[in-house]
C-alpha cells in the first residue's frame, strides 16, 4: 500500500493561542503500524522559511548535528540565541533557525538529531496546531533505528550541507564509524554528476581507535554518500578553545558546501527549498527505493510555461519557424527557452544574468520574437 493524505483540524477561537505557541520542531515523524511505515511532515521547515524576511532571495545552509550531551553543549555555545535544551530530543531531527542569521543572505538551519530518542513525537493535541501531510512508505521491512537512518541518508541529507557527528556521544570513535557506515549501507542509488551530498564532520576527543574513523573514507559507498570528510580532534581540558575550533572549522565547511552547490546550480532559495522538500516527501512515499534528486524535484518547465507569456510566444515561433529554418536550430532555441524559463533560477547557468522569472521570461520573449525580424 502506497499513498498520502493531508489532515487538518479546524481551529476555533479558543485554539488560536495554541497555534501561536506551537512547540513542535521535529522535521519528520516516521511511525510503524502492523503492516507498514508512515512518514509525517508537519510543515516545520515551511513554517521556518515563511518567517524569513526574503525567502525568495535568501539561500539557507542546513547543518545536521548528531549526538547527545557533547552535541547539546556545542549547540548552546555556538548558537546562543537558540535554547536547544528546551526542545524535546528527537530521533530523526528537530529543525531550528539560527536566530542570528535570519536577516543574512544565507540563514543557517540547525537539524538536531539525538540517537536513540523517540523518532515519533506527533501525537494527541498536535493536530490542533497545524496541518500535516502523511505518506505511506513501501519500504516497511526495516527496524526502527534502520528506518531512521534510511530517512536521514536518503531524504534529509539531500537538503543538508554539512553532517556533524559527535563521536564521544555515540560511544567513541569505533562506534561513530559504525554509525556512519549504517548510513552508507542504507544509501540508495548511484551518484549523479550534478548531485550534491553533505560534507561529513566528525568531532572527537578520543585518540583511541582513530584508525576506525580513517577507514570511513575508504568505504565503497563513501563517495555516494558524502562530498568530503573532516575529523576534528579536541582537547578535553580546553573547553573554550574547543568551541572556537569547532566554530571556525564548521563555518569553513559550510562556506565550502555552499560554494559547491552554487557551482552545480543546486543552491536553492528558501522558498524553493520548502517546495522541493514537500515534493521529496511525496516522492519517497510513492517510491521508497529511489533516493531524492533535487534537480528532478525542482519545478519542471511545463508547470510554469503553461501559465506564462512564453507559451504563446513558443506557439507563434513554431508557426513561423517550421519549414523556414533547420530543425536543429529550432530544437536549440526551444530547449533554451524551456530550461531558462521553467526551472528555478539557481538551477541553471543563467543564474548570474537573470535574477527572477520575469527577467528570464522577457529575455526569452525577445529571443523568440527576434525570429520575426530575420
Amino acid at each position: 500500500m502506497i499513498g498520502s493524505f493531508s489532515f487538518f483540524a479546524p481551529l476555533d477561537a479558543a485554539m488560536v493561542s495554541i497555534l501561536l505557541r506551537c512547540a513542535h520542531v521535529q522535521w519528520l515523524d516516521p511511525d510503524q503500524t502492523d503492516s507498514h511505515w508512515t512518514l509525517t511532515d508537519s510543515g516545520r521547515l515551511r513554517r521556518i522559511i515563511s518567517d524569513l524576511p526574503h525567502p525568495d532571495r535568501q539561500q539557507p545552509s542546513v547543518v545536521f548535528f548528531v549526538g547527545k550531551r557533547c552535541k547539546a553543549e556545542t549547540l548552546r555555545a555556538l548558537y546562543t540565541s537558540n535554547n536547544v535544551s528546551r526542545r524535546a530530543a528527537h530521533g530523526v531531527a528537530n529543525v531550528l533557525l539560527d536566530q542570528t542569521s535570519d536577516m543574512t543572505p544565507h540563514p543557517v538551519l540547525l537539524a538536531d538529531c539525538t540517537p536513540d530518542a523517540t523518532p515519533t513525537s506527533l501525537a494527541g493535541p498536535w493536530r490542533m496546531c497545524h496541518e500535516a501531510h502523511r505518506v505511506t512508505l513501501a519500504q516497511h521491512d526495516l527496524l526502527d533505528q534502520d528506518m531512521v537512518a534510511f530517512i536521514q541518508v536518503n531524504l534529509l541529507f539531500s537538503f543538508s550541507h554539512v553532517v556533524c557527528v559527535f563521536a564521544d556521544d555515540l560511544g567513541g570513535n569505533r562506534a561513530a564509524a559504525r554509525y556512519v557506515e549504517k548510513w552508507m549501507r542504507l544509501r540508495l542509488g548511484t551518484a549523479g554528476e550534478l548531485e550534491v551530498r553533505p560534507h561529513l564532520l566528525i568531532v572527537t576527543t578520543e585518540s583511541r581507535d582513530m584508525d576506525a574513523l580513517m577507514q570511513v573514507e575508504c568505504h565503497s559507498c563513501f563517495d555516494l554518500t558524502f562530498e568530503s570528510f573532516y575529523i576534528v580532534v579536541l582537547d578535553k581540558t580546553a573547553v573554550m578553545s574547543n568551541r572556537e575550533k569547532v566554530r571556525r572549522i564548521l563555518n569553513h565547511v559550510i562556506v565550502d558546501a555552499r560554494q559547491l552547490r552554487q557551482e552545480r546550480h543546486l543552491l536553492l532559495s528558501a522558498s524553493a527549498l520548502a517546495d522541493v522538500f514537500s515534493r521529496a516527501v511525496e516522492a519517497i512515499g510513492q517510491d521508497a527505493t529511489t533516493r531524492v534528486d533535487l534537480l528532478t524535484l525542482s519545478q519542471h518547465p511545463a508547470h510554469s510555461l503553461a501559465r506564462s507569456l512564453v507559451a504563446r510566444r513558443l506557439q507563434h515561433f513554431l508557426s513561423l519557424a517550421v519549414g523556414q529554418c533547420p530543425a536543429s536550430t529550432i530544437d536549440q532555441l526551444l530547449a533554451s527557452a524551456l530550461l531558462v524559463q521553467g526551472y528555478i533560477p539557481t538551477t541553471h547557468s543563467k543564474e548570474e544574468k537573470f535574477h527572477d522569472h520575469e527577467d528570464m521570461g522577457a529575455d526569452q520573449n525577445d529571443r523568440l520574437c527576434a525570429f520575426d525580424r530575420v
